[in-house]
């Protein structure tokens, strides 16, 4: 199982909690939810609060267990995954602004 984080707008908590990180939810082209690795984390709150017109400190970092043979690599330290990913390990609230 690979640990990577799922970064979302607070607002979508609850529905993760209740139904999964769920590719249905999906705003790109394709249905599928994007993770990256923890490296990635201070990019990944920047581009989320840009790509959905948030502020970066309600943005959450949800650290999920995914098995690699549902993902699909995207580029250096990014994947997607077209499943509900399920096994979410931990949350962690953005508290301050994250420099870009």
């Amino acid at each position: 199982m690979f640990s990577l984080l799922h970064v979302t707008p607070r607002r979508n908590l609850s529905s993760i909690y209740k139904l999964g990180v769920n590719p249905d939810f999906a705003k790109c082209p394709r249905a599928e939810c994007w993770f990256c690795s923890p490296s990635l984390r201070a990019w990944a709150i920047a581009h989320v609060a840009e790509r959905h017109s948030v502020d970066p400190r309600d943005v959450v970092v949800i650290r999920v267990k995914v098995s690699p043979t549902q993902l699909t690599h995207r580029g250096k330290g990014l994947w997607t995954c077209s499943r509900v990913v399920r096994e979410i390990v931990s949350v962690a609230v953005t508290f301050a602004p994250v420099a870009a």
